[in-house]
C-alpha cells in the first residue's frame, strides 16, 4: 500500500511580538518556506494600543504570553539585590499585565500565559 503524506501549512497566521530585534531562530521561522508567509515578526509590545491593532489581536483566536529566556535580563530597583525569585516575580506580574492588556482589546481571545511562580498560579 502506497500512501502519501500531504503536510500542508493551514490557513492560521501567526504573529510573534516583542520589544527586541528578533532571534536568528526566529528569523528562521519567519522565513521559512515551509510556512509560507504564515509567520510574522513586529518589533513591539502588548502594552502600546497601536502595536496590538498592528498585530491584528481585535480578530485573533489565541494568544501566547511567553517570558524571557533569561531572566537575568531583568533589573531590580534601586538598592534591591537581584534574586532569581525577585526576576520570577518580575516577569509573571508582567505577563499578568500583559495579558489583561489582551483580553481587554479582545474579550473572546483564548490566551494562554507562562507563569513560573506558585503564588501567580
Amino acid at each position: 500500500m502506497n500512501s502519501t503524506h500531504d503536510i500542508s501549512m493551514p490557513a492560521t497566521e501567526v504573529v510573534i511580538m516583542a520589544p527586541s530585534d528578533p532571534s536568528e531562530e526566529i528569523l528562521n521561522l519567519v522565513f521559512s518556506p515551509f510556512f509560507q508567509g504564515k509567520v510574522h515578526y513586529i518589533y513591539g509590545s502588548p502594552l502600546v494600543e497601536e502595536d496590538l491593532f498592528r498585530a491584528g489581536i481585535e480578530t485573533a483566536d489565541a494568544c501566547f504570553i511567553l517570558t524571557r529566556k533569561s531572566l537575568s535580563s531583568l533589573k531590580p530597583n534601586k538598592g534591591t539585590a537581584w534574586s532569581p525569585i525577585a526576576a520570577q516575580d518580575t516577569q509573571d506580574s508582567h505577563n499578568v499585565l500583559l495579558t489583561l492588556m489582551v483580553e481587554n482589546f479582545n474579550p473572546s481571545v483564548d490566551t494562554f500565559v507562562e507563569i513560573h511562580g506558585l503564588k501567580h498560579r
